[in-house]
């Protein structure tokens, strides 16, 4: 019978080769390269998602973190919160252009569920804009494409304005649907005014729903 004070004190082979394999493992993810397309947009991701400061990259104790797991990583960390918002403002883009081509491909009209947030100080007013509708795999999508400021009084026509350059800028104005609001009265004009301004541009024809059926109320 072995002394297991021995077995204890003395690696068996076995052990040495899986001491070894592990260091070499270790070694070898340290060394692997890091893909600066795949980084930048997992960066601006976290940065998004968990509402960080862009200069948050410029903090000392972030950088030695991301420099204690990749030296590589570490290199690529842009100097400057300038940097970051741009990468970040890029990946919009290349987003919305990813959410352009999938509204081409909807099976059904891109209806849109709204509602406008002022800040505490009452300086500034942005409109939320959510886009529902079925994908090509006929399952229900919805999103959040846009939060614009809503600049000057929200008159249902100044808010109209701002409905129409966003579902211009998405190319999904000819397929708008219906369209939900709270009980605001301004809100009853912003989608007549919205309605109007699509026979305008696309004529009676391009236009299905009537502003009235168009018009749909929140729980709100």
């Amino acid at each position: 019978m072995k002394n297991p004070l021995l077995v204890a004190i003395c690696p068996t082979v076995l052990d040495i080769e899986n001491e070894a394999t592990m260091v070499l493992n270790m070694v070898t993810t340290a060394r692997r390269p890091v893909n600066l397309t795949n980084f930048c947009r997992n960066l601006t991701k976290w940065i998004a998602v968990s509402r960080q400061a862009f200069l948050v990259v410029e903090e000392p104790s972030f950088r030695e973190m991301i420099s204690g797991l990749s030296f590589d990583a570490a290199e690529m960390l842009p100097k400057s919160s300038n940097t970051t918002r741009s990468w970040t403002i890029k990946e919009f883009q290349r987003q919305k252009t990813f959410m352009i081509e999938r509204f081409a491909q909807s099976r059904s009209r891109i209806h849109l569920s709204m509602d406008i947030w002022t800040t505490p100080t009452r300086d500034r007013s942005y409109l939320g804009i959510v886009a529902n509708w079925v994908d090509a795999d006929f399952e229900i999508q919805n999103t959040l494409i846009a939060l614009p400021a809503i600049e000057g009084q929200h008159t249902g026509a100044n808010i109209a304005e701002v409905m129409l350059k966003v579902t211009e800028d998405y190319g999904i104005s000819k397929q708008s649907g219906y369209c939900m609001l709270d009980s605001a009265t301004n809100n009853d004009t912003a989608v007549a005014s919205f309605h109007s301004l699509l026979v305008s541009k696309y004529g009676e024809e391009a236009v299905a729903i009537q502003p009235t059926e168009r018009r749909l109320l929140s729980f709100a």
